[in-house]
């Protein structure tokens, strides 16, 4: 696909090649035609983009302690006002 953009050649005859020489294990049309945008950008990365949620974070004793202390001190706090204050998930805040 980076050839193709190279040589100027637009998405439809870049993906033309593409089924013609991998058949049935082409990737669908739709990837290709995000892969042939991100190669006409610039973007030489074929791996995935970090994901914009929330960074995975696992439950320690300081989370545990630090949502017992808020729940304790109002107990009117709705879950998701405590894992904003603690920045973890509303799910591992249930």
């Amino acid at each position: 696909m980076k050839f193709c953009c190279k040589l100027g050649k637009n998405f439809t005859e870049t993906f033309e090649v593409l089924d013609q020489v991998y058949g049935e294990e082409c990737m669908s049309q739709t990837q290709c035609y995000e892969w042939f945008k991100g190669c006409k950008e610039g973007s030489m990365s074929v791996g995935e983009d970090p994901s914009p949620r929330r960074p995975y974070i696992s439950p320690n004793v300081d989370h545990v302690e630090g949502v017992r202390a808020m729940i304790r001190g109002n107990r009117r706090l709705t879950v998701r006002e405590v894992a904003d204050e603690v920045d973890v998930s509303i799910g591992s805040c249930h």
